[in-house]
């Protein structure tokens, strides 16, 4: 499943600033973000002034492509729909292929896509500083945003998922010992 290796530490440029998280060992997790909560991965939501939703993988779910060797970065590979394409709550959008993961993404709410992030899909695609930030994959029209947006979590009530499935699918003992360590919020 997903592991962690050599995280690039969070700084005060990268931070959402002005923002409660979560943090747990390195990683955080923004209270106020919607999370996906089923094994179909780590998506957040995040609800724009126009209607729309940004979508990218939280902390977790980021680490394969942010994790770095001395100074090189691991190769990844992120395949992403364009623009125009319609999307199903829980159904598969895309695919990401890294040294230790090859999987789908699934969507988080059904709609379609208005705007695809270019950093993710170059090639190669950069590297994730901030899964928050730069780090997000698609701006997704929503269909049914209130009707769908009750299937996923927020808060505190996320985190402690997040928690869970660090410690049950991560290889990687650091942080499964950080999340057994539980987490603390803080204001950026």
């Amino acid at each position: 499943m997903l592991t962690g290796g050599n995280i690039q530490e969070p700084t005060e440029k990268n931070l959402v600033i002005g923002m409660k998280v979560a943090r747990v060992g390195e990683m955080f997790f923004p209270l106020d973000l919607y999370y996906s909560h089923n094994k179909r991965g780590h998506n957040w939501v995040k609800r724009l002034d126009d209607g729309n939703v940004r979508i990218g993988l939280d902390y977790f779910g980021a680490i394969p492509m942010m994790v770095t060797t001395i100074s090189h970065p691991l190769p990844y590979v992120i395949e992403l729909p364009p623009a125009g394409t319609h999307l199903k709550q829980d159904q598969p959008y895309g695919l990401l292929e890294t040294v230790k993961y090859i999987g789908p993404f699934y969507a988080p709410l059904t709609g379609t896509i208005v705007e695809v992030n270019p950093d993710r899909i170059s090639s190669p695609p950069h590297n994730i500083r901030n899964p928050y930030t730069d780090g997000w994959f698609l701006v997704l029209k929503p269909d049914n945003y209130d009707d769908e947006i009750k299937n996923l979590l927020t808060g505190e009530e996320a985190i402690k998922w997040i928690i869970k499935d660090i410690i049950e699918y991560s290889e990687d003992e650091e942080l499964i010992n950080q999340a057994k360590q539980g987490y603390t919020i803080e204001e950026q």
